[in-house]
């Protein structure tokens, strides 16, 4: 088979889109923007088959990278940081053909043409200079054909894998759900009739609690309310104890850091944007110097096992620990918790973990973006044994243990998907 190396300049028009996303107003015409999904738009750019080519980087922040590539046919818009590749006359190329040759190698033809520090582009004039090698029309239809069979099987596996997913997010909640509502242990209760309550766990922690009210550890609060009727969501196991988050831990809230002061090279500041799947994560964390460190009382120090909550934001309610062999300082809209030495923290964890939007939400049912220290304090537990709480927390474990399993499985599976589809293309071309 023979192949012509051609610059995409020679074969296309390249057309920069003209429409802005926000100025786009819904219509009757599909508008292709950088985004997997299609907006509309009253007006139409195009009447053609097409490709269609980004022209900046899918991720920006000085990284040069692309996500996709779309093909289009028929009337549609165009978003302005799109450009697209149109035949120059017919019978030269098939544009579908074009499209999955591209798109399978986009990382290679398009991705060393960005430029920019800041902000990465890809300029046209570049998009102009980059070469394909390109067989006979009838041949390219022929491909193009294998191209959008192996195309749509692979996008067939790829829903199966986002439903796999899903299910195992689900199968997740569950496992939380059904151990902290002790259904996990129902059998460990049987065979453990004589094991303490947990009203004898809580009278510990309230005496430890109040040690460290003595030695400046956490404050003293005012007494937190009883627990109403309408807030046991559930008939408790025998031997557990509704209790309210407040009765159990201190909470610190953050500080406030100026702007100017997070240009240091040396103690990390935890955000509200820096608790992610958990953890404490320091991808954009921001730092402060040493001198100001040195500054910043004990209680504004996040050490290593201490958990963190986001209070306001699209986050609020998510927290995360400390797994890292640092310290961080506690910035403000961020809380922390303090346990006394009884609390099992993973426990807490996790019940928070399960309960967030029962922790946002107010009293007339609605959910908020804001968590007050109050809401926090209130917040109310469905308390075992200090016995129990760790066999809970063994079989969840154990059981999320095979949720990784599955997970693994599922981007394993979707990463195969995508590699027999760059197969298909490679091995036809």
């Amino acid at each position: 088979m023979n192949y012509n190396k051609v610059k995409l300049r020679d074969i296309c028009d390249i057309i920069k889109g003209k429409t802005g996303i926000t100025k786009a107003v819904p219509g009757d015409f599909p508008m292709v923007t950088l985004a997997e999904q299609r907006k509309s738009h009253n007006e139409y750019q195009f009447d053609t088959k097409a490709v269609i080519i980004p022209l900046v980087s899918s991720t920006g922040h000085g990284h040069a990278s692309m996500k996709r590539i779309h093909y289009q046919e028929g009337k549609f818009a165009l978003g302005s940081i799109l450009c697209a590749l149109v035949p120059k006359q017919d019978n030269v190329y098939d544009p579908e053909y074009l499209y999955y040759i591209l798109d399978s190698n986009k990382e290679n033809i398009f991705v060393p043409l960005m430029r920019g520090m800041a902000n990465v582009s890809l300029p046209i004039n570049r998009i102009k200079e980059a070469e394909i090698h390109l067989p006979s029309l009838d041949h390219q239809k022929k491909l193009a054909k294998i191209f959008s069979s192996a195309s749509r099987l692979n996008n067939k596996l790829s829903v199966k894998a986002t439903v796999q997913k899903e299910r195992v997010k689900q199968l997740r909640q569950s496992i939380l759900q059904q151990a902290m509502q002790g259904r996990l242990t129902a059998k460990w209760r049987r065979q453990h009739p004589d094991a303490a309550p947990a009203k004898v766990l809580i009278k510990r922690i309230r005496t430890e609690k109040e040690q460290l009210i003595k030695k400046g550890k956490t404050r003293q609060k005012k007494a937190l309310p009883e627990i109403t009727e309408d807030e046991k969501a559930l008939d408790l196991p025998k031997g557990w104890e509704w209790v309210r988050l407040g009765n159990l831990t201190g909470f610190q809230n953050g500080c406030y850091f100026k702007s100017d002061e997070m240009r240091g090279n040396d103690l990390g500041i935890v955000r509200i944007g820096d608790i992610q799947n958990g953890e404490i994560v320091e991808t954009k964390m921001k730092l402060i110097s040493q001198a100001l460190a040195s500054e910043i009382r004990p209680e504004y120090i996040i050490n290593k096992g201490d958990i963190v909550i986001a209070m306001s934001g699209a986050t609020a309610g998510k927290i995360g620990q400390n797994k890292n062999k640092k310290q961080y300082a506690l910035n403000q809209r961020v809380g922390k918790f303090i346990f006394p030495p009884s609390v099992n923290r993973e426990y807490i964890f996790r019940y928070i973990e399960l309960n967030r939007d029962t922790l946002l939400t107010i009293s007339n049912g609605s959910i908020i973006d804001n968590l007050s220290t109050e809401q926090i304090n209130n917040f109310v537990l469905a308390y075992p044994s200090e016995e129990e709480q760790k066999t809970i927390l063994e079989k969840v474990n154990q059981l999320m243990s095979w949720c990784d399993e599955l997970e693994k499985k599922t981007k394993e599976r979707e990463l195969l998907y995508e590699q027999i589809m760059h197969a298909v293309v490679n091995q036809a071309i």
